[in-house]
């Protein structure tokens, strides 16, 4: 199924709500941008992409053969995503198997 991120502000406001799909996995850098990792209900598909601080999906990319797990931030910020290997998938020009 799908999964939202809220933003709320100190005070328990809510500032914003996304709706994605299928999501495990959250993280967030120091410029307040989220991170989700999750795959697409129904379909063996890891699922990950980008929210920026206020809100707006500024990258997502769909890996067939792979379902998403967790995704964690490296020592420069990076995002690092895990995913169950069901398939041979091809992630933008690397295929996986």
């Amino acid at each position: 199924g799908d999964f939202f991120v809220a933003k709320y502000n100190s005070t328990g406001d809510v500032q914003w709500v996304r709706v994605a799909h299928g999501g495990y996995g959250v993280a967030t850098d120091t410029s307040g941008n989220i991170y989700f990792n999750g795959a697409t209900a129904g379909v063996i598909e890891m699922h990950c992409g980008k929210f920026d601080s206020a809100g707006e999906l500024t990258w997502e990319r769909r890996f067939p053969g792979a379902s998403g797990n967790q995704v964690a931030l490296d020592a420069k910020g990076n995002p690092v995503f895990t995913a169950l290997l069901n398939a041979t998938a091809q992630l933008d020009a690397l295929i996986v198997n």
